[in-house]
């Protein structure tokens, strides 16, 4: 079955079994599971092994509180493991800009061309599943480099699936293009949106439809950020560095002996703060996939968000989950 991503705001019934550190979200949005009812596998081994993904869920939030290098270190159980999806770059928010003028990133390309992927997601209201860029992609590049299971940051996103997934959230095609109009505004004031405070606040009223989805925190995570990926964003020109390729060594050399922070990456970088890396390059991940598997081979995927604090509701927000037959 393939992957269901961000870009999939449809309704769903399945009720994922968490209780005080995990909540399963309660908003309107989640995303397709897939049909269950075709599965070969019995609803007793489903709900046998959804429970140990709760489990490991539990015991994940209570040790690390969500903290990414606490996470990322975690020891989980055999028949787990745990993806954080800030290593890759999400093909239905990257700006086309990104991919077309960084070199390595444009050699990817099976098919088509930057400009015509970002067509084809104005076209298509975006794709819900990674093979939705196969005409642009080859199956094997499409599982290694990108992703779709990332939040949006408003900092970053492609302006045009901005206005898409707004109107999707909004149920209102006029509503998307008044927002896209708004993110345009903000862009050329020279401004961002720096927190989760000043998102909810630029949000107003339609916080509640995009809080699922919706960060103003990087996307891509400097210390699990693939290598190759790193070296390719480093040569876009709207960056500025002069050194690509010393630049991607000296990240990757850095964060072999620790865990990178904020303040590492500004000194190993030396750019300004105006520079728009620190829009996309941060240090820690917001979005991961819990991947638990049984002895017979089936196979639950549970993706989720962490909220940065401990609060009501708790660590962590489960989005979606998908089952993989034996």
């Amino acid at each position: 079955m393939p992957a269901w991503g961000f870009g999939s705001l449809v309704a769903i019934g399945a009720v994922f079994l968490v209780t005080g550190l995990v909540a399963a979200w309660a908003g309107p949005y989640r995303y397709r599971v897939g049909e269950e009812d075709d599965m070969r596998s019995s609803w007793g081994a489903r709900a046998a092994l959804e429970a140990e993904a709760a489990s490991i869920l539990e015991g994940l939030a209570d040790s690390t509180r969500g903290r990414t290098e606490d996470m990322l270190a975690y020891a989980l159980p055999e028949a787990a493991r745990l993806e954080d999806a800030g290593s890759r770059i999400n093909l239905n928010w990257v700006r086309a800009y990104v991919l077309r003028d960084a070199p390595a990133l444009l050699a990817l390309f099976s098919g088509g061309s930057p400009d015509e992927l970002q067509a084809f997601r104005s076209a298509s209201r975006l794709g819900s599943r990674l093979d939705a860029y196969a005409d642009f992609f080859d199956q094997e590049t499409l599982e290694r480099y990108f992703t779709l299971r990332t939040p949006m940051n408003v900092n970053t996103v492609d302006e045009f699936s901005f206005e898409n997934v707004m109107a999707l959230a909004t149920g209102d095609a006029s509503s998307g293009a008044s927002w896209r109009e708004r993110l345009r505004d903000l862009r050329l004031s020279g401004k961002a949106v720096e927190d989760e405070a000043e998102l909810r606040a630029w949000f107003g009223t339609d916080w509640d439809k995009v809080a699922l989805f919706a960060q103003a925190t990087p996307e891509w995570n400097a210390n699990t950020f693939d290598p190759f990926l790193l070296g390719a964003v480093f040569a876009c020109a709207e960056f500025a560095i002069a050194d690509p390729a010393s630049a991607a060594s000296a990240i990757i050399g850095a964060r072999e002996s620790r865990y990178l922070v904020d303040a590492d990456l500004r000194t190993i970088l030396g750019l300004p703060k105006e520079n728009q890396i620190w829009r996309h390059l941060g240090t820690e991940t917001s979005a991961w996939t819990l991947y638990v598997s049984d002895a017979s081979g089936l196979r639950i995927e549970v993706d989720f968000r962490t909220r940065g604090e401990v609060e009501a509701g708790g660590v962590f927000r489960v989005i979606a989950r998908r089952w993989h037959d034996a």
